[in-house]
């Protein structure tokens, strides 16, 4: 979930597993393939400067960028790399969703119900880490 949603997306987000983190990741894999992360520095210690272009280029907002760059570990990230890279090669599909879950820190899991269907990757936000940001009234703010 990017770092500011308004009120609308959030709620949407909650009930679709959809956002613009992974729906443009799913853009991205669609568009480039796995060439951009074909090697593990390209996402850890941090996202390579052609991979966050590539994320604009696939309409991510640069606070989006950073959440995913800052907010995620370079393990998480390599783990997401490592699980879209055996599920191409193995001539799978890729999904991608977001959920909230009651653990402490951000974390990835894998669904694979087996070929042909496709391997879904979940991004997962600790409930803890989501505040209203009243500033900005009606934004909401995932910490984590």
């Amino acid at each position: 979930m990017p770092a500011y949603s308004t009120l609308r997306a959030f709620i949407d987000s909650l009930r679709t597993g959809e956002t613009n983190i992974t729906q443009t990741f799913a853009r991205a894999l669609a568009a480039e393939g796995v060439g951009p992360i074909r090697d593990r520095d390209s996402v850890d210690p941090e996202l390579s400067i052609t991979v966050k272009g590539l994320l604009r280029k696939h309409h991510m907002q640069p606070a989006e960028i950073e959440h995913v760059d800052e907010h995620w570990t370079g393990a998480q990230r390599n783990e997401v790399r490592e699980w879209i890279l055996a599920a191409v090669a193995a001539g799978r599909d890729v999904t991608f969703s977001w959920e909230l879950f009651a653990g402490r820190a951000t974390g990835n899991r894998r669904d694979d119900p087996g070929a042909p269907a496709p391997v879904s990757i979940t991004f997962l936000s600790p409930r803890e880490g989501v505040n209203l940001h009243r500033p900005n009234f009606g934004q909401v703010h995932v910490d984590r």
